[in-house]
């Protein structure tokens, strides 16, 4: 039910784009999507986020049928900003702004989350949650023991999903990152450069 109204609201702010697509520049049209659609389909998107499925090539990603609803909000929206017709490619669409899909953006939101989490920036209730640190031959200070799960549905959740991907991103880090850091790295490996055709809209 929440992201059902939160969806109904982008909805009607993705046709005032539409309308306004030819009175106002790119940039400022980024700016309302960003503003007045992607605000509301990002309230608790760490919650009721569920990860996409990696297939073998040439299938690529694959979303859960609720995460590819949501997804066709931003789909829509590039549409209606850049003014192209539907049926163009998501990913190029993607490309040409400089967006990162709305998946991806939920999976680094739930890693920064568990930064703020370890680091006690958080109620103490929620690092009370955090499993146990990893042991190899010495113990591993913010690398966390996989959570166990009995079902798909526990394994989607915040924690489970949240912890694997953190693992799997601070091992990249020679040391401990700051959270701008940590911020930075995300977005370089999820966020294409944007493109301007002909710089006009420079």
């Amino acid at each position: 039910k929440h992201l059902h109204e939160k969806m109904i609201k982008a909805k009607k702010i993705i046709g005032i784009i539409k309308h306004v697509n030819a009175f106002l520049p790119l940039k400022s049209l980024i700016l309302m999507y960003k503003a007045l659609v992607r605000s509301h389909l990002e309230y608790c998107d760490i919650i009721y986020h569920i990860p996409h499925v990696l297939n073998t090539p040439p299938l690529g990603v694959s979303l859960n049928s609720l995460m590819e609803n949501v997804e066709r909000f931003q789909y829509q929206a590039a549409l209606a900003v850049t003014g192209c017709w539907k049926g163009s490619s998501r990913a190029n669409l993607y490309d040409e702004l400089g967006w990162e899909s709305l998946s991806h953006r939920r999976m680094c939101r739930r890693i920064l989350q568990i930064y703020k989490i370890v680091t006690k920036n958080t109620p103490s209730y929620l690092h009370d949650k955090l499993p146990p640190n990893r042991r190899n031959l010495v113990l591993l200070p913010y690398i966390f023991q996989d959570i166990r799960c009995r079902t798909g549905r526990y394994q989607n959740s915040f924690f489970p999903d949240a912890i694997s991907s953190w693992n799997n991103t601070i091992l990249t880090f020679e040391h401990f990152p700051s959270f701008g850091e940590l911020k930075n790295h995300l977005t370089s490996l999820i966020r294409p450069l944007p493109k301007s055709t002909f710089d006009v809209y420079d």
